[in-house]
């Protein structure tokens, strides 16, 4: 099995050497959790293993459920690969991605509505509705034009 090893690049090693810092994971599989299985078996008289080890691949959501299964079969059990790390970067880029997406939306949407109500306000000046030289004016300052308005009238009587 191919294998990380040092500056050098990789390097090909038997499983048993497989360990979580230098297991590589492939392409594709980084959602997966990545273990070495294996119940463990020696022959009695030489102490030869009779065993051999497996690389197991198993999904995220039901490795809790499955690894105590496994466990109480006899299996020893070796994480090469958590994906919840992985899993959390995904989530966060995104959810980054979303919010980009929402704010360039609500861009767009601020600026079509905003030509829009150009246009209309320019349809309804050229058709003489609305009167192209009067300034826009808040409430308060027509409020306090009628109040003044009112007062001066009384003055003048």
């Amino acid at each position: 099995m191919r294998v990380k090893f040092g500056d050098m690049g990789t390097k090909d090693v038997p499983i048993t050497e497989v360990t979580p810092e230098n297991y590589i994971v492939p392409a594709g599989e980084e959602m997966q959790y990545h273990v070495i299985q294996e119940i463990k078996r020696f022959d009695a008289s030489s102490g030869k293993r009779l065993s051999r080890p497996r690389v197991q691949k198993y999904g995220y959501k039901e490795f809790n459920t499955l690894i105590r299964n496994i466990k109480s079969l006899g299996y020893d059990i070796t994480v090469l690969h958590d994906p919840t790390e992985y899993i959390k970067q995904r989530d966060e880029e995104i959810a980054a991605t979303k919010e980009r997406v929402a704010q360039t939306r609500k861009q767009r949407t601020d600026a079509m509505y905003e030509e829009v109500r150009k246009r209309v306000l320019d349809d309804l000046r050229a058709e003489g509705i609305i009167p192209s030289g009067e300034a826009k004016k808040s409430r308060k300052t027509k409020k306090a034009d009628a109040g003044d308005n009112t007062t001066a009238d009384a003055e003048s009587e």
